[in-house]
């Protein structure tokens, strides 16, 4: 069944022309950017008040000079955490009951040649009536729409809509990375001809069919893309350091004992979606001095997981630096000196007397807050100290026991991952080759 199709008498729908859509990719020739307002204030009232959608990206127009439709009308939509927000303004001095602005959101993106269980459908009268449910049912089946969800109202020759479509039930709406289809359509009761004439549509029918109708297949609709900047924390890496040792010795690095380290990571908040949640904290070293790339320091357990996860982002290094298959690469004591100075090397960081997350798999970073968090600790045992020593090669001094640290933030969605990294020189200290788990620092 088509938008609007079941207020028409049958009189009137044999009079329309219902071609079928022809399916296609995701229609290349629309775009709508929702901008992210937390502070936004909107009252659902049906009047858009001064400065009540301030916080919105431009209007996108519907009809004229789109379509030849007696219709037009402009569609307004902002979004915060707890879902989309829409602004409906529509020009259509034939006032009738059964007026309506019809809506589709092809929330997983899916496209098709036909609505699937995951499109949603919105109807809203100009009496004030309003419908949801799933795309491929029937609209006579929809759900009355909650009170305080949308607000109609009707003055003269336009009549204005203002609706909230919530994150979660009943559409599965999340606010995310990925964007969603989106269609949108005014539909005026009291003409009568070919659809161009009674709808006007957006994304608009294509020029060669102007009586096309969008509604039912989500390959033809537009893509509604959450502006980054204003919808996710701009998560970034401050300093990584030890934090068993005080801070005078935030940066030196013990060859007896347990090094413990630490990221501090800010999250400004002011977005749509303030807290960063599932944000991963990675660290790696590597001799940058003498041209070594970064190596991953991490346990076993966790780089085993992360090389069987085929979804695990790798920023800093690629991850054939960091896996062999499923397998993570061995510890740097397998290695030789002449290979790891030569940079032809590869391998992680995860042997160790003591080799333990501490933290930092995944943390939540709370908008509004510069706070440093725990990720690991790590104390080398006699078979790694020879890789962090100076070392003579082919009678040439390196010197391994200067080496970089690097600490990564992952966060999918951060909108500035420029600032997801942090580097800091850390120099090894005290007697190498020792067993001991922990001593005092001033033993050394």
């Amino acid at each position: 069944m088509k938008i609007g199709q079941s207020l028409i008498p049958l009189a009137m729908a044999a009079a329309l022309f219902w071609p079928s859509a022809t399916a296609q990719a995701r229609n290349p020739c629309c775009k709508t950017i929702s901008i992210g307002a937390p502070n936004a204030n909107i009252t659902l009232d049906g009047i858009a008040s001064p400065g009540e959608w301030a916080g919105a990206g431009p209007a996108t127009q519907v009809g004229p000079p789109n379509m030849p439709s007696v219709l037009s009308g402009t569609i307004t939509e902002l979004h915060k955490a707890d879902g989309l927000y829409f602004l409906f303004v529509i020009n259509d001095s034939t006032n009738n009951p059964a007026d309506a602005v019809n809506m589709r959101f092809d929330i997983d993106h899916s496209g098709g040649p036909m609505p699937d269980g995951d499109d949603f459908g919105v109807q809203v009268l100009r009496n004030g009536q309003a419908q949801w449910g799933p795309a491929n049912a029937d609209p006579a089946t929809w759900t009355t729409i909650p009170p305080g969800t949308v607000a109609v109202t009707s003055v003269g020759a336009t009549w204005t809509v203002e609706f909230h479509l919530p994150t979660g039930a009943p559409s599965n709406l999340q606010i995310s990375g990925r964007p969603i289809g989106v269609y949108f359509n005014f539909f005026d009761a009291n003409q009568i001809g070919p659809n161009s004439v009674v709808y006007a549509q957006w994304p608009p029918a294509p020029m060669g069919n102007l009586n096309q109708m969008l509604d039912g297949t989500p390959d033809q609709w537009a893509d509604l893309i959450f502006d980054p900047e204003t919808t996710f924390p701009d998560v970034a890496v401050l300093d990584v350091h030890r934090f068993d040792a005080g801070p005078s010795h935030y940066y030196d690095l013990n060859y007896a004992g347990v090094n413990s380290f630490e990221a501090e990571i800010k999250n400004p908040g002011g977005t749509a979606i303030a807290d960063a949640s599932n944000v991963r904290i990675n660290l790696y070293l590597a001799a940058r001095g003498i041209g070594e790339s970064w190596h991953r320091l991490d346990t076993n357990a966790v780089l085993t997981s992360d090389c069987a996860d085929p979804n695990t982002p790798w920023n800093v290094v690629a991850k054939t630096d960091v896996c062999s298959g499923n397998t993570p690469l061995p510890d740097i004591s397998t290695m030789t000196i002449n290979n790891v100075v030569a940079n032809t090397a590869k391998y992680t960081i995860q042997n160790g007397l003591k080799m333990q997350r501490t933290g930092g798999n995944p943390v939540t970073i709370p908008g509004l807050t510069d706070t440093v968090y725990p990720v690991l600790d790590w104390n080398t045992d006699p078979t790694q100290d020879p890789f962090f020593e100076n070392v003579m090669v082919n009678g040439m001094m390196y010197d391994r026991a200067h080496q970089c640290m690097l600490a990564e933030a992952i966060f999918p969605n951060d909108p500035n991952p420029g600032n997801n990294t942090h580097q800091v020189n850390m120099n090894f200290f005290g007697m190498p080759g020792s067993t001991m788990l922990r001593l005092a620092f001033s033993v050394g």
